[in-house]
Parts: structure tokens; C-alpha cells; sequence
């Protein structure tokens, strides 16, 4: 079985508008797919996109299992019900 840093990455049959998005979030991508993918627009003579803003943090306790700015949908530490009860 090949590994991924064993198969070459080529963006060659990307359209220029899937390699502008593409580089809009480099850092989602592995380094070698990185350095592919600024190589091809470079041999195209296209800009990168500006970088997409990192998520806002979401503030978490070990207790809750999703996101506490969703907690007043359901009710929960307000009094209410929770989950509709």
C-alpha cells in the first residue's frame, strides 16, 4: 500500500478558480500538497486568495459535549426545559 507522502500531488487538472479556493486555507492541507498546489498557481500566473479567518474559539466544558453558546436553545441553564421536556 503507498502512503500519502509516497504519491505525488498534482493540481494540474484543477480549474484556476478550485486552485484560488484552495489556497484560501493552506493550512488545512498536508506540506507536500501545500508546496504542489503554490507551485501550480505559480506556473499559472495566479494570485493565492486572501486567507479565511480561523474560526472563532467556542468556549467548552469537560461537562457539555456541544458548543455553551447553544445551551439557551434549548433552555438549558435558564430554568427551562431542556431538549424540549
Amino acid at each position: 500500500m503507498l502512503s500519502p507522502a509516497s504519491v505525488p500531488i498534482s493540481y494540474a487538472a484543477c480549474t484556476d478558480e478550485e486552485l484560488v479556493g484552495l489556497s484560501a486555507d493552506p493550512e488545512s492541507l498536508t506540506p507536500a500538497a501545500r508546496e504542489a498546489l503554490f507551485a501550480e498557481l505559480a506556473r499559472r500566473d495566479l494570485e493565492p486568495a486572501e486567507p479565511v479567518e480561523a474560526p472563532e474559539e467556542v468556549e467548552r466544558t469537560p461537562f457539555l459535549k456541544r458548543d455553551v453558546r447553544d445551551a439557551h436553545k434549548c433552555g438549558c441553564g435558564s430554568g427551562g426545559g431542556c431538549h424540549g421536556k
